[in-house]
């Protein structure tokens, strides 16, 4: 495994298994191979392996590529030493980390949200019958987070906090699944996709998750849904 991590040109498809079958050692070389791509998925992976490895988290920072949501949240968790010797290295990259530290620290003031508009407004769409795909969709594409949210709680049956994470912090698979179980549209999930990830998503990544969305059965779906419900609460 190690040798194919180093490999020139890796694709996502490998480096994805490479990182749910591999040690330490291959995700640091994965995360240190600037030429292997990595999927959506494989970064979620990766970036929850490196809150636990320091070694990792330095080489999965210092790609290019990462997402920045993902840099925000590893950026804070270097040692100051290895911010300094990266920043006497590489002052581009330096840079980088000090803006995600910074962007990492206002968003957790930000982080606690008030609701009880949004709650007012869904829960009025709700008695009326217009609470669906459409009200979503709208939400989404008028970047409404918090509405967003709250109409997802209201559809797949859970708690806001959780709807939060979906669209926070959760595996792009996951946002599928609760999306599929509440019979919401391909047009609807993409704008909550974009919504998600700040436009961070290639191109490729969209229609990755469009044939995921098309294969994944309503009732597979439902059943996913049900074990997260239950993984939630614990």
């Amino acid at each position: 495994m190690q040798t194919i991590a180093g490999r020139r040109d890796l694709g996502a498809d490998v480096a994805d298994v490479l990182l749910t079958r591999g040690d330490g050692h291959v995700a640091r070389t994965v995360a240190g191979n600037s030429s292997a791509r990595l999927s959506e998925s494989g970064f979620d992976k990766i970036a929850d392996l490196a809150t636990r490895d320091p070694r990792l988290a330095e080489c999965v920072v210092a790609r290019a590529d990462i997402p920045p949501r993902h840099l925000r949240t590893l950026a804070t968790l270097l040692p100051e030493p290895v911010r300094q010797r990266l920043a006497a290295n590489n002052p581009q990259l330096a840079e980088r980390i000090r803006a995600a530290v910074v962007q990492a620290a206002e968003g957790a003031a930000r982080s606690v949200r008030n609701y009880s508009s949004a709650k007012e407004t869904v829960a009025a769409m709700a008695k009326a019958g217009t609470l669906g795909d459409a009200s979503v969709m709208e939400f989404a594409k008028a970047e409404q987070f918090e509405e967003t949210v709250v109409a997802l709680a209201a559809l797949v049956r859970l708690p806001i906090a959780v709807s939060e994470r979906l669209l926070l912090t959760e595996s792009v698979d996951t946002l599928l699944i609760a999306a599929k179980s509440a019979d919401l549209t391909w047009p609807t999930v993409k704008c909550l996709l974009m919504l998600r990830t700040a436009s961070h998503l290639s191109p490729q990544d969209i229609e990755d998750a469009r044939m995921s969305f098309i294969r994944l059965k309503p009732e597979t779906a439902k059943q996913g849904i049900k074990f997260y419900k239950l993984r939630a609460s614990q």
